[in-house]
């Protein structure tokens, strides 16, 4: 596979993982109607999504941060979303004071298990004593009532840079 055609993949899939039902079908349709060798993918990817986070980590995929992501968070404002993993998303934000960038690690609400919450206050803890270069600052950590209950998150030092898994991503 391409790394064009990998990071096509990643984005659909990122994309549809956000939506449900009528709109997820009619999204993949659209998205790839010249294509159905990139739906079947995407629509594998879905599944397995479904099935991981269903069965290890007890919750639905991508159910926080509903489709449509926030404006702000606490003195931050969103800019974009540069990653997203098992436990969350992260996004390149604004600090309100000072005004500098950073990055906001957000936690999946409907994944915030005890145990889940747990690992996310240890990364927090672990994180803000650690110095060193290669290491991103943590500048605070709390939480964000998203009309469904706290959010957990945490900012840290934006570093921009070249991505693990791409050429042109920025990495924290």
């Amino acid at each position: 596979m391409t790394s064009d055609r990998a990071q096509l993949v990643k984005q659909l899939f990122q994309e549809a993982g956000d939506l449900a039902g009528d709109d997820r079908r009619r999204f993949l349709a659209e998205r790839c109607v010249d294509d159905p060798k990139l739906r079947a993918e995407i629509e594998r990817l879905l599944s397995a999504d479904q099935r991981v986070h269903t069965r290890f980590l007890g919750g639905s995929p991508r159910a926080t941060l509903k489709s449509k992501t926030p404006e702000r968070i606490g003195g931050y404002r969103l800019l974009r979303r540069i990653g997203e993993g098992g436990m969350g998303a992260v996004f390149e934000a604004e600090q309100d004071h000072p005004r500098r960038k950073v990055a906001l690690k957000l936690i999946r609400c409907a994944m915030a298990s005890e145990s889940l919450l747990r690992r996310f206050e240890h990364e927090v803890q672990i994180l803000g004593q650690l110095r060193h270069p290669g290491i991103a600052q943590i500048y605070e950590a709390g939480t964000h009532d998203d009309g469904a209950g706290p959010v957990p998150y945490f900012a840290m030092e934006y570093i921009h840079g070249r991505g693990l898994w791409s050429s042109s991503k920025s990495i924290i």
